[in-house]
């Protein structure tokens, strides 16, 4: 069993899709960022993840986690994508995938 805690003061929640399985011209599918004072979490991954997690000010870079609730398509198919273009910015820090 893994234990991972991280004890932060604040959270904050930044939405990066809120559609449901099918995405549309103004929404893709479900997935946010978490974001504490010492560590940052993506859970799920949809499509084009970099570009979101960009949109709303977070370093991918300094991204610590990936969280992925269940193994439906529209929650995964943009995990492939995030990985590459982490390596393609040539990412050194360990990525933790739950």
């Amino acid at each position: 069993m893994l234990n991972w805690r991280v004890q932060v003061e604040s959270l904050h929640v930044s939405l990066l899709g809120i559609s449901g399985a099918i995405s549309n011209k103004d929404h893709d599918t479900t997935s946010l960022v978490i974001r504490g004072s010492s560590f940052s979490a993506l859970i799920d991954c949809g499509g084009s993840p970099l570009q979101k997690i960009q949109r709303v000010n977070i370093d991918p870079l300094k991204l610590d986690a990936v969280i992925i609730t269940h193994r439906h398509p529209d929650h995964i198919y943009g995990l492939p994508s995030l990985l590459q273009g982490l390596g393609l910015l040539k990412r050194k820090k360990e990525l933790r995938l739950f």
